[in-house]
This record gives C-alpha cells, structure tokens and sequence, in this order.
C-alpha cells in the first residue's frame, strides 16, 4: 500500500497458488462423493415410507370408488417398492412409483406428476394445452431437467446425485472465486466512511484472508488424517479450540488492517459474516442449479 511492493508477494500469485494447492489436496484425498451417494437410497426409502402414509390418509376421505381403486394400486406399488429397496438398496431402476425419485425444484404436485413420466410424454401433454395453460418457461425448464435426469440415469437417484455433486464439487472453486470481489465489496461499504481505503484495499485485503482461511481448513483436515491413522476421532474440544481460533484471526486481522476500536471491529465483523453467510447462501443455491442442469 505503501508502494514498497518488491519485498511482498503478489496478492494474485499468492491467492492463485494457495486455493491450486488447497484444491488439489482436496479433491485427491478429502473428497467424500460415495458419503453422499450411499445416503440417496435411504432417503428414498423414506420417502416411500412417509408417502404410503400420506396414501393411507387420502384413502379414509370420502372419495369415488375409481379414485380408491387407483390409491389403492398406488399403495400395492408403493409396498412393493419398500420392500424391493429393503431387500437391495441398489435396485432404484426397476421401482413402480417413479414419481418419488429424485427431483430437481419442482412447482408440480404429485397428482400433476402422475400425469407424465417421460420427457417425452411431458412435451405431448404440453402441446395439448393451450398457450395460457402451459407451463412458462421456468416451471417447464425445471420439470424437463427432472425428467432428462431419470432417463438419463435410469431413474437411478444414486446416480443423478452423484453427477450432480461431482458437477459441484469441482464448481466450488469457481465459487469461492466469484465470492471474492463481493465479499471485498461488503468490506467497502461497511468502511465507506474511510477515504484512505479503496475497493482494491479491500480486495488485496480480501485475498490474503480467503488464502489464511484456505490454510486453516487444510491445517484442519491434516490434523483430523493424523487422528483417523490412528484409528481415533477427532476430540470436539480439538475441533471447538480450532473453530475458535480461526475465528480469533479473522477478527484480529481484520483489527490490524483497519486499525479501528476493538467494539467497531467486533460490530463490523459481526456483520460482515452475517452478510457473507447471506451471500454464499445465494451463490450455493445459484452454483448448484448450474450443477443441475449441466449433470
């Protein structure tokens, strides 16, 4: 800042260097995608479960004797397919009920589902209807990627999960790097009364903490590798004791660089991760629907 550059590394290079470093540790030895994929069947299974209640329930209203007899298959269907995925968790292709398969958002209720199985049959139906009742562009953008994916894979959830994570896992980075510049930005405007402090200070500023969380997280995994070697947990007092001091740093290097009470650092720190946490929150759910429809 002082123009005494040469004896400090390049806020670019170093930022560059350190997430390179920090993801390709990540992705070769911490990445957990078999975690996530092997929860899918049980989260299907649990569906089922809970929808064979709800089935149950519509069945005791006062209903027509078409619309029992159709509950009722329902139903039959629905059994058969919790105690073909009790008896192989695996066997997600060859289930009855479709509809409670994996689902990007969706604006449809199940009775509007039960219409259509395939992207195809979803397009047929859609010409039918007139310009006013069809789907508008959003709704049928999302219903057509749900039902590419089933097709895709086979109805098979485990699979559409594990692409869809795979797509963003390997996303993040971009993430992260987008979140830079508006991370920077939430630090300007909470010190916009500082004249001496421009964007660039911030975004410099920005870069080294995104590269000292990049290390903390790093430091962190290690440290829980050494303990599994071991056949051991992680102690939580270890992992509270870690949490703890990250946060510490944060504060303290926000302090330092802005040299402000201890009381208007703790207020704006407070706020600057609410604000982030509002921001990450938005950029998850953004990256993910990319991820979704790129899988």
């Amino acid at each position: 800042m002082m123009g005494r550059r040469a004896s400090y590394l390049n806020p670019i290079r170093i930022y560059i260097f350190t997430s390179a470093f920090f993801f390709l540790i990540f992705f070769s030895f911490y990445q957990q995608q078999e975690a996530i994929v092997n929860t899918s069947s049980t989260t299907l299974l649990t569906d089922l479960k809970k929808s064979k209640v709800t089935l149950a329930e519509k069945l005791q209203k006062n209903l027509s004797p078409e619309e029992k007899k159709e509950i009722e298959v329902e139903i039959k269907n629905t059994e058969d397919d919790i105690a073909m995925l009790e008896k192989d968790s695996t066997a997600t292709d060859k289930l009855k009920t479709a509809n409670y398969s994996f689902n990007v958002i969706s604006f449809k209720s199940d009775d509007e589902k039960r219409l259509y199985k395939t992207l195809k049959e979803y397009d047929s139906m859609q010409k039918t209807l007139s310009k006013n009742k069809r789907d508008g562009f959003i709704v049928g953008r999302l219903e057509r990627q749900n039902l590419y994916l089933k097709e895709k894979y086979n109805n098979d959830s485990r699979k559409i999960f594990k692409s869809i994570f795979e797509n963003f896992i390997h996303r993040f980075p971009q993430m992260l790097f987008v979140s830079l510049p508006l991370f920077a930005f939430i630090l300007w405007l909470l010190y916009i009364r500082r004249k001496n402090f421009f964007y660039v200070n911030h975004a410099i500023y920005a870069v080294h903490l995104y590269c000292a969380s990049f290390i903390f997280i790093l430091t962190g995994l290690w440290l829980s590798s050494i303990f599994s070697w071991f056949g051991k947990d992680f102690p939580k007092w270890i992992i509270t004791l870690f949490t703890l001091s990250s946060i510490f740093y944060l504060y303290k290097a926000q302090r330092n660089f802005y040299g402000q009470s201890r009381t208007k650092t703790i207020f704006k720190f407070i706020l600057l991760m609410l604000a982030s946490l509002i921001i990450m929150v938005i950029l998850f759910a953004v990256f993910f629907i990319f991820s979704t429809f790129s899988a």
